[in-house]
């Protein structure tokens, strides 16, 4: 898995993909690392591929390899039919493109929104995948940090993957915390007051997304994010280390 040698050689990495060979279509999100578009990629092996291209335009000072990050160091090493592929990526001067699997429907997050209830067979569906494709995570050391509906995506027959590996970190055998990160919604309580998160956080983060298959509903409606630890319905006794019902979890 990923390792600080690892990262260091991402500097020295050649484009896999010519760019020459990429068509970019629809524009279909803007997210805090660079633009992603539909495109179709003219593989030599497989033909003409949808896919998805993440282009992210490089800063001063800023390396290939802080470009890059994570997104391609787990990605080009997992391979499960519920984690997102990767195809390759572009490099040039000024950005980098990531090539990986087009998931036509979008975001479940995305998806949610418009809807007032899923099909049992649809919630089964996706509740299993998710589940599958954390546990392959956790089988590979891998703590994903950032489990919620908007990083899993969904194909055009309907199949759940795991995406954005930005934050991941690899456990091994002799560490089993790493620093707290990831999205206040989806934080298990655990994160709020140690900073600290083992693998058992990415299973409470796949809970709430449970919850939000079963209801179509953002996490803590109506709740700031600032007033999410305080109002939540679990409290983390720092020292008893133990998980407690507050007062208000019956409301």
């Amino acid at each position: 898995m990923p390792n600080a040698m690892a990262t260091n050689n991402l500097d020295k990495l050649q484009s896999t993909i010519n760019e020459s060979d990429l068509t970019y279509g629809e524009f279909i999100d803007r997210g805090g690392s660079g633009d992603v578009y539909c495109a179709r990629w003219n593989s030599e092996t497989l033909g003409q591929v949808e896919v998805a291209a993440k282009k992210i335009f490089r800063r001063r000072g800023q390396s290939i390899g802080d470009l890059l990050g994570n997104e391609v160091l787990y990605l080009q090493k997992l391979d499960h039919p519920n984690i997102i592929k990767y195809y390759g990526h572009v490099i040039t001067e000024n950005y980098v493109v990531i090539v990986t699997e087009y998931a036509a429907k979008g975001s479940l997050y995305n998806y949610l929104k418009d809807k007032d209830s899923l099909p049992r067979r649809l919630k089964s569906k996706w509740a299993i995948q998710a589940a599958r494709g954390i546990k392959f995570l956790q089988e590979n050391n891998v703590l994903h940090r950032d489990i919620k509906s908007p990083n899993f995506l969904i194909t055009a027959d309907d199949n759940l993957k795991i995406c954005d590996f930005g934050i991941a970190k690899d456990l091994s055998s002799t560490k089993t915390t790493v620093a707290s990160k990831g999205t206040t919604k989806w934080l298990a309580p655990e994160a709020f007051t140690e900073l600290k998160v083992s693998p058992t956080a990415d299973i409470f983060s796949y809970g709430i997304v449970l919850w939000e298959l079963e209801t179509c509903q953002e996490p803590y409606p109506g709740i700031l994010k600032r007033d999410i630890y305080i109002q939540a319905y679990f409290v983390y006794d720092t020292r008893e280390g133990v998980l407690t019902f507050s007062d208000d979890t019956n409301k």
